[in-house]
């Protein structure tokens, strides 16, 4: 489950049309519907978004759901994680944690981020910190900075000790420095 854009059959039309969402959704849909038949895992992703939001169509979310799953099936760890988001909403546990686990299985930083905190929780099983905090570790270590503020804030606990609470303070002023100073859109890639 990589999304590498060298699979993708068209980046150009797959850029132009995102391009038209803005100006024309009804036409770009169209247009994600022609490139996801030829294998366009993100016109597949695309499709979804615009199912669930009425962008150039009706809000269709059982087609919104069969999009991502199609994207899915076809190894994009981003629709296994927006779907995961869209199945955590519905309090769907088990198969939320299904595809976060997707993700997870390729290091996707959202996906490892999500499971972090349905481990916090005890959404779907009983909460375990430490699992937790080992996929916040990776997250962090994937430069994902939602995953450095809650480690940070997991540490503070004091659950792992002293020394973690210490390093937890850094880690959650280190988050928001990233914030604050990123030169890159704050809600880009490596936040998500």
């Amino acid at each position: 489950m990589d999304e590498t854009w060298s699979t993708e059959p068209d980046i150009e039309e797959l850029r132009r049309l995102h391009a038209m969402l803005n100006t024309d959704p009804a036409a770009a849909v169209h247009g994600f519907r022609q490139l996801a038949e030829r294998g366009s895992l993100m016109s597949m992703v695309y499709l979804a978004h615009a199912c669930a939001k009425g962008l150039g169509i009706e809000v269709d979310l059982p087609e919104s759901e069969r999009w991502y799953r199609r994207a899915v099936n076809g190894g994009s760890a981003l629709a296994s994680y927006e779907l995961g988001r869209n199945l955590l909403e519905r309090r769907e546990f088990p198969e939320a944690r299904e595809m976060f686990l997707k993700g997870v299985a390729v290091q996707y930083s959202p996906s490892l981020h999500m499971m972090a905190l349905m481990e916090l929780r005890g959404q779907g099983g009983p909460a375990n910190l430490t699992i937790a905090r080992d996929l916040l570790e990776k997250a962090v270590a994937r430069g994902h900075v939602f995953s450095k503020r809650n480690l940070g804030l997991l540490l503070m606990t004091g659950q792992f000790g002293l020394y973690q609470v210490v390093r937890g303070a850094f880690l959650l002023l280190a988050s928001i420095k990233d914030v604050i100073f990123s030169s890159r859109d704050p809600m880009g890639d490596r936040l998500r």
